[in-house]
């Protein structure tokens, strides 16, 4: 959803005359194809959302039972700049 947010978002700004990235940078927090497409192209977050779905279950499920939670995890994202942020 974060990835559609973020093409409702430059469409506002385009609507209020808003240039990205000259007046206003726009990033997204999840990645899509469709991301790339548009214009200008959005910066975005690239990771694994099935592994990531799968360590917050095994987390709840562990709290759920009293089970210690870890509270820092650390999986493999990558940002893929694009014109969105750059100037």
């Amino acid at each position: 959803m974060d990835e559609r947010l973020a093409q409702l978002t430059l469409n506002m700004l385009k609507q209020l005359n808003l240039r990205v990235p000259q007046d206003i940078r726009l990033a997204s927090l999840y990645d899509n194809e469709n991301l790339v497409n548009t214009v200008p192209p959005i910066s975005a977050v690239q990771f694994n959302a099935d592994i990531l779905g799968l360590k917050a279950t095994q987390q709840l499920l562990c709290a759920l039972q009293g089970q210690p939670v870890e509270t820092r995890m650390e999986l493999g994202y990558q940002v893929s700049l694009r014109e969105s942020t750059q100037t």
